[in-house]
């Protein structure tokens, strides 16, 4: 089946009957059944994932160089009846009654959230020993469900959302089987900051960085692009000559396996990557060393393959905090990124800098292009991310796999391990890269950043930004801070109207 992103009608119909007979197979309990039913196909028609299965594979539903889950899963329960309950919620959400707006379609990500947050509640239910979650249907069982709640000492947003998960099956109640009423005597929001840690019953605000902390950091990144970008050609070549000669060392082993010349050695021995290293036509080190004797200024490629791999990522790294910090971009948004995203119009003699991409925020199912006002900075982070990529891409895009083909696209893309597709930098790897970034431009924070920093940062939630924000520490840097910091210096200096932060921001409303 084809969830609702924005599908054809006759999807839709066809979607209806297999939902109509998954409800029968679950009412009438035929667990073997309902197991079979297809819930995820690809592109090709082929089966990806079935009800019964422990996860459900939405990889082909999502912008994978985006979104980093890709799976639903069901792991967690053992009771049978119960865990056929959520996988029919989630079923239902993806394929039925997915979003309470009328005309509206699901987001993957919605459906992934809704899921883990239904995950939570769905394991309490089962250590009470219930057989359904419609037991929080009496006052009383749903106070010690409340409890419980308050047990966690969670933040008073995180328990709304588990709340806002329960309060979709109560309003999908007659389309589902799943009979859902809530006693609530209050608000959702009111609940959960009843429920909350007292000292968590604010969300957790973004940070705008102070304005000394700022420039070091900005500056550090902007010296990282001038200084390489004008060898940006000679560090792709070495980056695709180190991948040409692991393939030709890859190819002489996997010839000499497939001729039968080596009967003792299979594509999964442990040996296999020690003989490709010694089937290698050049040493990495040797590479390196050719290139490096033909830069001008000494010192400017490492010698050694792990801290030139290392460089590879850190420049990508200054190269995607450029875009962010003089756009003003989501995080969504700068993977949107492309080799062809700068765009520059004159108007009246005045010329001005635009990034393109994708943005989902106030959209529906399917993002929608737009332009974010830049400076030329973030046009030459573009072109030098799109040059230290340009062979992975080309990788990525010969692939016979369609997700390989999807990230062909994108130019934050890193390649650790040879013998692997590249794949989007992201996740723990980047953030090493910010906090490294962070001690080589000396961003430590001292009373006078600490002071800035409360002032630039109203609504604070004092004991979240106390374990992170410390005096004579580097400063905690996330990527969403460069959205907040454009945004907060553009106001304060008179920069930007509130009109045009709002359509900068793409946002409805300033507080964000």
């Amino acid at each position: 089946m084809r969830p609702l992103l924005a599908t054809p009608e006759e999807i839709i119909k066809e979607n209806t009957v297999l939902v109509e007979r998954a409800i029968q197979y679950y009412k009438s309990k035929d667990w073997d059944n309902l197991n079979k039913t297809p819930v995820m196909i690809d592109q090709d028609g082929n089966v990806l994932s079935h009800f019964g299965d422990q996860t459900w594979d939405v990889t082909h539903y999502i912008d994978v160089k985006i979104v980093s889950k890709k799976r639903a899963s069901f792991t967690h329960l053992t009771t049978i009846s119960l865990l056929q309950e959520q996988k029919l919620l989630a079923f239902l959400g993806l394929f039925a009654v997915g979003t309470l707006r009328q005309g509206a379609t699901i987001k993957t990500t919605t459906f992934l959230e809704r899921n883990l947050n239904l995950t939570q509640v769905y394991k309490y239910i089962e250590s009470i020993k219930a057989d359904s979650i419609c037991v929080l249907n009496h006052p009383i069982q749903f106070s010690r469900f409340c409890e419980y709640l308050k047990s966690l000492k969670m933040s008073g947003p995180y328990i709304s959302k588990l709340i806002v998960a329960l309060n979709w099956i109560q309003a999908v109640r007659k389309q589902t089987p799943i009979k859902l009423s809530l006693p609530l005597t209050t608000s959702i929001t009111e609940l959960g900051r009843q429920l909350g840690c007292p000292t968590k019953l604010e969300s957790e605000q973004f940070y705008a960085i102070p304005s000394r902390l700022m420039q070091l950091i900005y500056s550090k990144a902007i010296e990282y692009i001038d200084t390489y970008y004008p060898i940006r050609d000679t560090l792709l070549a070495i980056q695709t000559e180190q991948q040409d000669n692991y393939e030709i060392g890859k190819a002489v082993v996997d010839r000499k396996i497939k001729t039968g010349q080596w009967n003792w050695l299979t594509s999964n021995s442990p040996h296999y990557k020690a003989e490709i290293t010694k089937a290698k036509p050049q040493k990495p080190t040797d590479i390196l060393q050719s290139y490096a004797s033909n830069i001008e200024i000494k010192g400017l490629i490492p010698l050694k393959i792990t801290e030139f791999d290392w460089l590879y990522s850190h420049i990508l790294m200054c190269c995607f905090l450029v875009c962010g910090a003089f756009s003003g971009m989501r995080r969504s948004e700068l993977y949107g990124l492309h080799s062809d995203s700068f765009k520059t119009l004159k108007l009246k003699e005045q010329t001005f800098y635009s990034l393109q991409s994708m943005h989902s925020k106030m959209t529906p199912a399917v993002p929608e292009k737009a332009e974010w006002l830049t400076s030329p900075i973030a046009g030459k982070a573009i072109e030098l991310a799109s040059a230290l990529t340009q062979n992975m891409r080309i990788q990525l895009m010969l692939s016979d796999d369609r997700l390989d083909n999807e990230r062909a696209s994108s130019i934050w893309l890193v390649q650790k391990l040879k013998s692997r597709t590249p794949n989007i930098f992201t996740g723990p790897p980047f953030v090493k890269h910010y906090q490294r970034l962070v001690k080589e431009a000396g961003a430590i924070v001292n009373e006078q950043d600490y002071e800035e920093f409360k002032l630039l940062n109203p609504n604070l939630n004092i004991h979240a930004y106390k374990q992170k924000i410390i005096v004579g520490k580097p400063w905690a840097l996330t990527t969403h801070q460069l959205r907040r910091t454009f945004a907060v210096f553009g106001k304060r200096y008179n920069l930007l109207s509130d009109v045009a932060i709002k359509q900068q921001y793409k946002h409805i409303y300033l507080p964000m």
